[in-house]
């Protein structure tokens, strides 16, 4: 985790390195952890759709709605959205 770490103070981690770093993450049961690289792998490579999405539920999962909603925008703005993620926005967006 310590290379991992260092690319990403760096800033020379890529979307690879914060996927890697998020599966340690989940290992160690880190959800925010989990969650902000996630994002930061969409970020740096947006055909990671999957990877923000799976940071939008486990948002939803916390109770987290406010940011979720938020991530739900960027993703929706996205082309190749899930339809199916829908429910889950929908859910958001209600609590």
């Amino acid at each position: 985790i310590i290379p991992l770490k260092i690319k990403e103070i760096t800033q020379l981690a890529d979307s690879k390195d914060h996927l890697a770093l998020a599966n340690i993450c989940q290992a160690r049961q880190k959800r925010d952890c989990q969650i902000q690289s996630l994002i930061k792998a969409f970020d740096k490579d947006p055909q990671q759709m999957g990877s923000l999405l799976l940071a939008i539920e486990l948002l939803v999962q916390k109770s987290n709605f406010k940011e979720a909603v938020r991530y739900f925008q960027i993703y929706y703005s996205q082309p190749g959205a899930l339809a199916a993620a829908r429910a889950l926005y929908a859910q958001a967006l209600t609590e």
